[in-house]
């Protein structure tokens, strides 16, 4: 599955992963960041030899943003930030997500049925994403919201 530069750039800002449009169309463009999942593999002197002279503090960066709370790695990849905090929530994590059923996600995030359908058909769309991000980053359970 290959994502477009936009994708990528939105995956990007949510994660804060430090990346301008102009070094990703680069990168995308030499088919070195075609996924997600290639932002963590990347190396400073590969992005040293696309003119980056700042590489090391984006691969510095991006070892820091390598622990992700759910709904953010869901909203990062695509998935509507209302559905996405709502998938997430009561302490699911990565592997309940993919399991659920057009019933728990409309339960969930209070969709119709047609709908559900639309957000399990982009998530099954998403595993191979899933099965590389969880090598690459440690997604933590959305934290649970404070009673007031």
């Amino acid at each position: 599955m290959s994502f477009t530069v936009k994708q990528l750039q939105h995956f990007s800002d949510t994660l804060e992963l430090d990346f301008d449009e102009e070094l990703l169309e680069k990168l995308h463009a030499a088919g070195e960041l075609t996924t997600p999942v290639e932002f963590f593999e990347l190396i400073a002197p590969q992005l040293k030899d696309h003119g980056v002279s700042t590489g090391p503090r984006i691969v510095s960066g991006l070892n820091k943003r390598r622990k992700q709370p759910l709904d953010r790695v869901l909203i990062a990849l695509g998935i509507d930030e209302d559905i996405a905090t709502a998938l997430s929530a009561e302490g699911a994590e990565l592997d309940d997500v993919r399991n659920f059923a057009v019933d728990e996600i409309a339960n969930r995030a209070k969709l119709p049925s047609p709908a559900a359908r639309k957000v399990l058909a982009q998530l099954e769309a998403l595993a191979p994403v899933f099965d590389g991000l969880d090598g690459e980053l440690q997604i933590s359970a959305a934290k649970k919201a404070k009673k007031k």
